[in-house]
């Protein structure tokens, strides 16, 4: 996991406490602070540091890595204030008319009947029945898991946003992750807001939706949870299910999986049990022996550098390659970006020690340097 500080009003809304229960099933190593007990902005403002603030500063300045700041209620505007004063620094935020909530990506989770968004999901694995019986009848942890209000775990996406599971990387929102998709409102600030994906169901109908982005995945992050309850009401490791390990490249991390490709090239990523890996960019193993063969095909050059939306056509182009693995319930993951080089990059004299250009990779171009500022 990477550093997190959780902020929450806990006692505030049933949800709140769904999320607790749900973040606890995460290997996370130290517990809480209490913040001042008073109610909004009465504890905003010169000698009111509480134990929390105070845990927060410290736990900021201790080290240069990134430290990832949920904030599940914003109750005090702090939220908007710092968008507004401090617009380099990094911030993901659902922005839309005030208590529109029908309109955020954090919606998807469970809220299609409540807010009447399409969906292609499995309402099911939300439902009360199935809370009861996979949630609040596992052990201690799930015994506190509360019934909704509202919708079930409106707050959780923060959280599944940093869930390391191969599938995303925090440091890029626009690829997408369990807590939904997002991409920059403006270029050069560090505001990133809800973004869309567009799912195609059996019939052919497309739903395109800021909370498609977040219920794709439902049934895997309500899974990998059920299956986690049950890991924690027992001490021995086979007592419950796990999810598959791939291994990808003799990696069994679940980090990116970054290659520098050529145009039209086709890329083989073999099974196991293939004694012939070729062309290969490696070796993907599985526990099952019969995993079938992935070959990938790089997009032409008249594609890739074809003008109109395509604003930065000499730029270096990224094809992204999601590898899910599952053993009928349980899900993992692994992301590959292949990376074609810009020509100017392909250019001997401009090759030498060049690294790909790190990207906002979505329907956009930005460079890094552009993101921050």
């Amino acid at each position: 996991m990477p550093r997190v500080f959780l902020l929450s009003d806990i006692g505030n809304e049933p949800d709140d406490a769904q999320s607790l229960v749900r973040i606890l099933t995460q290997p996370f190593e130290k517990l809480s602070s209490s913040g001042l007990p008073v109610y909004g902005m009465d504890g905003v403002g010169d000698g009111k540091d509480s134990e929390g603030s105070k845990r927060l500063v410290k736990a900021v300045d201790a080290s240069d890595e990134p430290l990832w700041v949920p904030t599940i209620s914003d109750q005090d505007n702090t939220g908007s204030w710092i968008r507004r004063n401090r617009p380099q620094l990094f911030y993901i935020a659902s922005v839309h008319h005030f208590n529109r909530y029908a309109l955020a990506a954090w919606g998807g989770i469970s809220g299609d009947e409540y807010y009447n968004f399409p969906s292609f999901s499995n309402l099911d694995v939300v439902s009360p029945e199935w809370i009861q019986e996979n949630i609040q009848s596992v052990g201690a942890l799930g015994a506190k898991y509360p019934d909704a209000d509202f919708i079930v775990e409106g707050d959780t996406p923060a959280l599944l946003y940093l869930i390391p599971n191969g599938l995303s990387d925090p440091e890029h929102p626009e690829w997408g992750s369990w807590g939904g998709r997002y991409g920059p409102v403006t270029y050069g600030e560090g505001h990133y807001a809800d973004s869309v994906d567009a799912i195609k169901g059996v019939s052919g109908r497309t739903i395109m939706s800021s909370q498609a982005t977040v219920w794709r995945w439902r049934e895997a992050f309500q899974n990998d949870f059920a299956a986690r309850l049950k890991w924690s009401a027992s001490s021995k490791f086979h007592d419950a299910p796990h999810a598959p390990v791939v291994v990808l490249n003799g990696d069994r991390s679940r980090k990116v999986v970054k290659m520098v490709v050529g145009e039209e090239e086709q890329y083989l990523e073999p099974s196991s049990n293939n004694n012939n890996p070729g062309r290969g960019v490696g070796r993907l193993e599985l526990s099952d022996a019969n995993a079938p063969i992935i070959a990938v095909t790089m997009p032409s050059k008249e594609s890739l550098r074809a003008p109109g939306r395509n604003r930065r056509p000499d730029d270096d182009k990224h094809m992204h390659l999601i590898l899910e693995v599952s053993d009928g319930t349980l899900v993992s993951y692994r992301r590959v970006v292949f990376t074609i080089l810009g020509p100017a990059a392909n250019d001997k004299t401009a090759t030498d020690g060049k690294k790909p250009q790190e990207t906002v990779h979505d329907e956009f171009s930005s460079t890094l340097e552009d993101r921050l500022g």
